[in-house]
């Protein structure tokens, strides 16, 4: 079973040449696809010195965010799951296998990888709160029972990410994605190691993005019942 993995990048000059190169050493039958965002440091120069039959990399002319870049890569994906990795080493790529393990026993058609349900994760409290906050909104309006949904790591069969049609540049995405899926499948969250970076290490969000993925949330809750409603009608 092939597995598609797909990575956004966006100035990550520091850690995108050992991400890659980590993931294409991981045993499993395998394509990684790089999409950069248009970076504007180095990380264009060092991708294009990286090489292997497994490895697609795009380079983006216009920098459009990580919703779009996500995208981009999902219309090249030939294998049979999905699944995002971020450019840093926030997540370790080694817990790739065992969420692709998690997806084939057959008792789920999603797999979320959760931050939350590993003891030894050392979350910043700013960055708990705003997590366990995105959480809970997402499952009161959902009735869900997610423990992270904001979380990189989300792998999907790839006829499943298919079938939905996203609009999102930006990080919303995260919220995007579970809102057009949830109710229709079934998710699993299995626990992920986690080390977190400050924003002088290369952290992209900021507290000022709970504004926007509020609203995300709410909206893409709100399409999802208007949805509902209309099929049930």
């Amino acid at each position: 079973m092939k597995v598609s993995i797909i990575i956004p990048v966006y100035n990550e000059q520091n850690t995108i040449r050992a991400i890659v190169e980590k993931v294409i050493a991981l045993p499993l039958e395998k394509e990684v696809i790089v999409v950069n965002d248009c970076s504007d440091d180095n990380t264009e120069s060092v991708l294009r010195g990286l090489s292997h039959p497994d490895l697609k990399i795009i380079h983006g002319g216009v920098n459009r965010g990580k919703g779009r870049a996500i995208r981009e890569g999902f219309k090249l994906v030939k294998g049979d799951i999905v699944l995002i990795q971020d450019a840093d080493f926030e997540y370790d790529p080694g817990d790739i296998p065992k969420l692709v393990a998690s997806l084939t026993v057959g008792d789920a058609d999603i797999v979320y990888g959760s931050r939350f349900m590993e003891r030894n994760n050392l979350i910043p409290l700013k960055q708990l709160i705003a997590n366990r906050y995105f959480t809970i909104l997402t499952n009161l309006l959902h009735g869900s029972n997610f423990t992270d949904v904001c979380t990189c790591y989300k792998v999907f069969r790839s006829d499943i990410i298919a079938s939905i049609e996203l609009q999102s540049d930006g990080f919303e995405i995260c919220h995007e994605i579970t809102a057009k899926l949830v109710g229709r499948y079934r998710f699993k969250d299995v626990p992920v190691s986690f080390k977190p970076r400050t924003r002088a290490e290369g952290k992209k969000v900021s507290w000022t993005d709970i504004f926007p993925s509020t609203y995300a949330i709410i909206k893409f809750a709100w399409q999802s019942w208007v949805r509902g409603g209309a099929s049930g009608a």
